[in-house]
């Protein structure tokens, strides 16, 4: 199941972007967008490590959740606050993650 799958399930709204550049466009362009998940490795001009620097930047408060099953980022690496997964991984410990990320705010 994908991870927007799980996303969907718990009842959260998911806007998929194609790559970091547009995921930033769309952070930009809606304020009530409140969590990112990313992979490390994207298309476009932006990994996913420096999407969540940037989305940290202009949303300290947005939970940022980076995955990946090929690179594993350092926690000094991570944007403040992001949290990195490890692929493969469950779809249903990722949404509690976002769930305990975001309740804090």
């Amino acid at each position: 199941m994908l991870a927007t799958d799980y996303f969907r399930d718990a009842g959260y709204e998911v806007i998929e972007a194609e790559n970091g550049d547009v995921a930033l466009a769309m952070m930009r362009s809606r304020p009530d967008i409140r969590a990112i998940f990313t992979d490390v490795q994207m298309p476009g001009s932006l990994s996913g490590l420096e999407l969540a620097e940037r989305v940290r930047a202009e949303c300290p408060t947005c939970a940022i959740v980076i995955v990946s099953g090929r690179q594993f980022p350092k926690p000094a690496e991570l944007a403040t606050g992001a949290r990195f997964v490890a692929k493969p991984y469950l779809g249903a410990d990722i949404v509690r993650m976002f769930d305990g990320m975001l309740s804090r705010h």
